[in-house]
């Protein structure tokens, strides 16, 4: 179980402060724990701090209470989604208890499994992200990118690209600072240009 969330300074990646709660709940079983890890390196080194178990949990503290509270203050739940996950009660009362509080799920499957009716009901409005499908470099790139434009919509930079993610759309027929430049250049010489071509018409001696 973890959960991350966007940090003002992107120095501070990385940096787990022990028994705080973030905006994303990341939910997982104990046999997920190594894809859990990756899902929180990658948001990590993207600058959005996860909360994770064990390596979060307060130490001498109540388990079921720090859960709950990170639960609580998420903004989204991110599901590795497997079938250790679907046998597994307690992190079914997590979905539960994330979906009540109305937060944005992010589904990460890593393998083919049947949902019961429980889970069916409360992901049915889910991303889902197929790692079968991506292969897992390119589904932990998509995650990371669903939670960062989830937490910062915006101001996410997509991961390893170098642009804004928010409107695919508008960035397409929207012109970038360099064409504007060289517009407004291209209309200033046709501006010179009928200046020079006026003076010369107003003052060339003309034949007899």
């Amino acid at each position: 179980m973890a959960a991350d969330k966007r940090t003002k300074d992107a120095s501070e990646a990385g940096v787990s402060h022990s028994g705080s709660a973030a905006p994303v709940f990341v939910s997982h079983s104990s046999q997920d724990a190594a894809v859990a890890n990756a899902i929180v390196e990658s948001l990590e080194q993207h600058g959005i701090k996860c909360w994770i178990a064990p390596r979060d949990a307060t130490p001498g503290s109540q388990y079921a209470d720090e859960i709950l509270r990170a639960v609580n203050e998420a903004k989204v739940l991110v599901l590795v989604l497997s079938e250790h996950t679907v046998a597994s009660p307690h992190v079914g009362r997590e979905v539960e208890r994330a979906a009540s509080r109305r937060h944005r799920t992010i589904v990460l499957r890593t393998d083919a499994v049947s949902l019961t009716r429980s889970f069916e009901y409360f992901l049915s409005e889910s991303q889902w992200i197929d790692v079968a499908a991506l292969g897992m470099p390119a589904a932990l790139m998509k995650l990371t990118q669903a939670v960062g434009q989830r937490l910062a919509p915006s101001s996410w930079v997509s991961p390893g690209l170098g642009t804004d993610v928010r409107d695919p759309a508008d960035r397409k027929h929207k012109p970038s600072y360099l064409t504007i430049k060289r517009l407004i250049a291209a209309a200033l010489f046709l501006v010179a240009a009928a200046v020079v071509v006026g003076v010369m018409v107003r003052y060339w001696p003309s034949r007899p």
